[in-house]
């Protein structure tokens, strides 16, 4: 077994209270956070604060652990391989201009999978969650990735979300 660690973080102009109602509403019709305009959305039966259960793409999880600043989704499966052990987390703290959103995944997979995660996974994944640091702070997510990025989403449009 391997262990993947990757933590984001990304300071923005926002309150903590207002952050953390938008992580509320990961998943749901109202979610404006998740940046489903260039990738996967991200979908669940009910909200995080209810535990809700979905995911997005290929990997899914639900809503293990909801307290203020916090939300926790624990993996299901990934790519339909439940051996994809973890969780992943947004935690939101309070700033001096702001807040700084984080967000961080701890895993446990098999060594080929781990390799899964090094070439296809981990591109994607940073990537997105830097889009989705870009709406935490109310801007427009930009397609400002690798060619590496690109040529994974060329191959495999599922990746890319409503308007790719």
């Amino acid at each position: 077994m391997r262990t993947v660690t990757s933590r984001h973080r990304r300071e923005v102009d926002s309150s903590v209270a207002a952050i953390d109602h938008r992580f509320s509403r990961l998943g749901t019709e109202a979610d404006d956070l998740w940046p489903s305009e260039l990738w996967f959305p991200m979908r669940l039966d009910s909200s995080p604060d209810a535990g809700g259960s979905g995911g997005h793409g290929p990997v899914r999880y639900h809503c293990s652990a909801r307290e203020p600043e916090n939300v926790t989704f624990t993996f299901d499966s990934v790519f339909g391989s439940t051996r994809w052990v973890g969780w992943h987390r947004f935690h939101v703290q309070a700033t001096t201009e702001g807040a700084l959103v984080e967000h961080l995944i701890e895993l446990e997979l098999p060594t080929w999978q781990y390799l899964q995660w090094k070439v296809l996974v981990e591109p994607l994944h940073d990537a997105l969650i830097e889009n989705l640091f870009e709406k935490a702070a109310r801007l427009s997510p930009t397609p400002n990735w690798s060619g590496w990025v690109r040529l994974l989403r060329r191959l495999r449009p599922a990746i890319r979300g409503d308007q790719s």
